[in-house]
């Protein structure tokens, strides 16, 4: 009896382990709420699941937000091109394009991350803080741009800092043991 007609083989499932009440679902969902603050060692070589889940959503809005608005820019530009201003558009749309990578693959991509936590967080510091600090970046040029670089500070306190390190800063044995 306690199986359920038409349903056979490997699918097969036994009724008496569904829960009656949404308490096991509970226990589920407060062990995956406890879990995500914890190092993962078995799928993230030990980075917190929060860190990982933050930055792919940081990938994913730079692919897409940011991906969207720089090509649109290059595609839909008209005459020729202020060197320097290209250039900022090119960098926008590669590091975009790049960070798609960074969805799947976000522990091996965090230099696209780093390289946006410092390029926003330095712009913030060159020309956003003395606006600010004279009382003239409301309603300038610049605010648009502050309201969003001042997000980068986010990545900055889920970013892996110390699997960054050993993995991208630190040199192997292999290398310490070479003499220049």
């Amino acid at each position: 009896m306690g199986q359920h007609p038409g349903i056979v083989g490997k699918h097969h499932r036994n009724l008496q382990n569904v829960p009656k009440n949404g308490n096991e679902i509970q226990i589920d969902k407060n062990k995956f709420m406890i879990n995500i603050f914890k190092p993962d060692f078995k799928n993230f070589e030990g980075v917190k699941p929060i860190s990982i889940y933050v930055l792919r959503v940081y990938f994913a809005l730079m692919f897409f937000m940011m991906g969207f608005t720089a090509w649109s820019h290059i595609v839909n530009h008209r005459g020729e091109w202020e060197p320097i201003n290209a250039v900022t558009w090119c960098v926008w749309a590669a590091y975009a394009t790049i960070s798609g990578f960074g969805i799947y693959k976000t522990l091996k991509m965090l230099p696209i991350v780093l390289f946006m936590i410092f390029y926003k967080i330095l712009w913030l510091i060159v020309v956003a803080f003395p606006l600010w600090r004279t009382n003239k970046l409301i309603g300038s040029p610049s605010e648009e741009l502050a309201n969003i670089f001042i997000w980068a500070t986010l990545p900055i306190i889920f970013f892996p800092w110390i699997y960054f390190y050993n993995n991208f800063i630190k040199l192997s044995t292999k290398w310490q043991q070479i003499k220049i």
